[in-house]
């Protein structure tokens, strides 16, 4: 039986998140991954405080899907477009490392049962490294890229990394995700 409360309050967490990345600016492919980051903490945090081992089988899942679309994609269609700018350097290179450490962390949660103490460990963990990304790409990356580029490509952007990540997911174009 689905928690009526437990959606309420996710669908609630979630519209706050978009209206804190309006007010951050952020536009395009910068709004949606930071939309997305919301997303993916609300379900982590789902995923801590559900009891039922089945659901939070399920939620873990989820969550692991998403959260891997999301960095193949965001490493196949926006990180490379700014390899041209030598400011940035360093921002791809520290994002690639936080995304392989992010994936690094899941596979070591795959292996260890859920509801174990090491499982709420390594969720507690894995919190933590993602609050760390998601804070360094909103706070420096996104703002100093959306600077960089113009209001087009920011828009194509968002258009190329929904398609990739969609196919990742294995949705069609007109499935919400």
């Amino acid at each position: 039986m689905t928690n009526v409360l437990e959606e309420a309050v996710v669908k609630a967490v979630a519209r706050f998140g978009v209206t804190s990345v309006t007010m951050n600016g952020f536009t395009g492919v910068f709004r949606r991954l930071a939309e997305e980051h919301k997303e993916l903490s609300v379900l982590l945090k789902r995923i801590s405080v559900t009891s039922a081992l089945d659901k939070q089988a399920i939620l873990w899942a989820t969550f692991r899907a998403e959260l891997a679309a999301h960095e193949q994609a965001e490493l196949q269609e926006v990180y490379p477009d700014f390899e041209w700018h030598p400011s940035l350097i360093d921002v791809i290179q520290t994002h690639e490392e936080d995304a392989e450490r992010l994936q690094d962390w899941v596979r070591g949660l795959d292996a260890v049962a859920i509801g174990s103490p090491q499982w709420g460990e390594g969720l507690q963990t894995l919190g933590a490294l993602l609050s760390a990304h998601v804070e360094r790409e909103e706070e420096l990356f996104f703002p100093q890229v959306q600077r960089l580029i113009g209001r087009e490509r920011i828009e194509e952007l968002d258009a190329r990394y929904t398609e990739t990540k969609r196919a990742l997911l294995g949705l069609s174009r007109g499935a919400s995700g």
